[in-house]
């Protein structure tokens, strides 16, 4: 069985909804992250059945990751990026295995949900970002 070690993931943020261009992105700044993908299952029993059935109804996505906060100029910062977009629906490209030809990629359209800031002493001072997703998650490949 093949598998993979996710250390060349790329989170990027475009300028809008639906956009290519991209604004910034978290990468250098990341720790971990998922994508969450779920499908509601709606019943559909007929009468005198004698057991429930389901059809697959709405899907719905969530996207976490963590970032770590940056010493560097405030207005570069990864802390103050996620400012920035809090509440604005942006588009993002997941890219698990990095950039490449073939290689696989995740777009969707969301809007920061979340981002509490960790503030452990020695440790780390970090954000756990929450992205609603609105709309159809692209599963494609790069070209």
């Amino acid at each position: 069985m093949a598998s993979f070690i996710g250390n060349e993931v790329t989170i990027e943020v475009m300028t809008t909804a639906g956009g290519t261009t991209l604004d910034f992105d978290f990468t250098a700044f990341a720790r971990g992250g998922a994508i969450d993908e779920s499908t509601d299952a709606v019943e559909a029993t007929h009468y005198g059945q004698t057991a429930k059935g389901f059809i697959p109804g709405l899907s719905e996505g969530k996207f976490s990751f963590t970032i770590d906060h940056d010493t560097i100029t405030l207005a570069n910062s990864p802390q103050k990026n996620l400012r920035d977009i809090h509440r604005v629906t942006r588009a993002w490209r997941v890219r698990p295995l990095g950039v490449g030809a073939g290689k696989q990629e995740y777009t969707f359209d969301g809007f920061v949900t979340a981002s509490p800031i960790a503030l452990g002493f020695d440790e780390t001072v970090a954000t756990d970002v929450e992205v609603q997703i609105t709309g159809a998650i692209t599963h494609g490949t790069q070209s």
